[in-house]
């Protein structure tokens, strides 16, 4: 594991703490090292990666979606492609400007998803991938925020990081945290969540869940086990053989992606 993260029981869910000063200028790094050209360029093949099946399947063409924390745009930008009328919204200016040059015809803004500035029942889909486990409050208020600008009968596909199975032993094992024992400059990154407690809450938002599914099998490999890591940290994965493999993970065994994949897709319905 990474010598800067450390791992702490909170509940059922597991805690992730890291070396990092505030969340969003950790974002805004991160992406200023990606080549946005090429990945909207790729986008624009409609190309929507391991979350295809799960988003043709059940996102509605019929109305407007978002997605929440889009990041460079790259979903957004796949959808459009594909014909759905689509917009996000990330705390990230800088990126957003970045991609907004790079594709002016894309309908992404700065925006606060606790916050969304459209009025309730606006969209008639809803994308999360990979942001609600940030908040250190949990899920609830984003689940919230989307239950809200979600129609009745709306989708949200909400894509979180869960206790695969060497995780599960790793919260056995974790301590509780102690805010006056933590070492300085660690602060908080994410959750894992326990699957079951995010169907609580995801059902305490007023959702119903449709359909679940174990994704990027590749990810929990290098993030969870110390030769993945390794051969990560040292760029052994190329783009284009980290897609072949994330196109191989993605047709393994179902027991295989449960127990080691690196994040859980709930499907969920707001009723109406």
């Amino acid at each position: 594991m990474d010598d800067h993260v450390l791992f702490f029981k909170h509940g059922p869910n597991l805690a992730v703490y890291r070396r990092l000063n505030e969340m969003q200028e950790y974002w805004e790094r991160r992406w200023s090292g990606t080549n946005l050209k090429a990945m909207l360029r790729n986008a624009r093949t409609g190309d929507l990666g391991e979350q295809e099946a799960l988003m043709l399947e059940y996102l509605p063409k019929d109305g407007l979606l978002l997605e929440a924390g889009c990041g460079p745009g790259r979903i957004v930008c796949a959808l459009a492609a594909r014909g759905y009328h689509v917009e996000g919204i990330d705390y990230a200016a800088d990126t957003i400007a970045r991609a907004r040059l790079i594709a002016p015809d894309l309908e992404m803004r700065v925006g606060d998803i606790f916050a969304i500035d459209r009025p309730d029942g606006a969209y008639a889909g809803y994308i999360s991938l990979g942001v609600l486990e940030h908040s250190e409050q949990g899920p609830q208020a984003g689940l919230r925020e989307a239950y809200r600008v979600l129609r009745p009968g709306g989708i949200a596909l909400l894509e979180v990081p869960y206790l695969n199975r060497p995780r599960a032993r790793l919260h056995a094992r974790a301590p509780v945290l102690n805010p006056e024992t933590l070492p300085a400059g660690l602060n908080f990154f994410q959750y894992q969540f326990d699957p079951q407690d995010f169907r609580r809450e995801t059902a305490l938002a007023g959702f119903e869940i449709l359909a679940e599914a174990h994704l990027q099998l590749l990810e929990g490999f290098s993030s969870d086990y110390r030769v993945g890591l390794w051969l990560r940290q040292r760029h052994y994965f190329s783009w284009r053989l980290y897609r072949a493999l994330q196109r191989l993970g993605a047709r393994a065994p179902s027991g295989l992606k449960r127990d080691h994949s690196h994040m859980m897709m709930f499907v969920a319905r707001k009723p109406g």
